[in-house]
């Protein structure tokens, strides 16, 4: 079973009145999204620094291909 925001649960629970399960499961569900999100921002901030580090190397070489010139 994943982790559930309890303030979804509870909100869920106060003001819609609807089945206990499908509130669990709705605040589950956005609990998941939350760990999607920030898989997404992880791996957009490795691919940034990759290419940032494959840049400076490409410029590097070039500097050093053309120095010799």
């Amino acid at each position: 079973m994943s982790t559930m925001i309890t303030e979804v649960y509870e909100a869920l629970i106060i003001s819609a009145g609807a089945d206990e399960q499908k509130e669990k499961n709705a605040a589950e569900a956005i609990s998941n999204q939350d760990g999607r999100l920030t898989r997404i921002e992880l791996l957009t901030t490795g691919l940034y620094i990759a290419g940032t580090g494959a840049f400076a190397y490409t410029f590097s070489l070039l500097n050093m291909i053309l120095g010799k010139l």
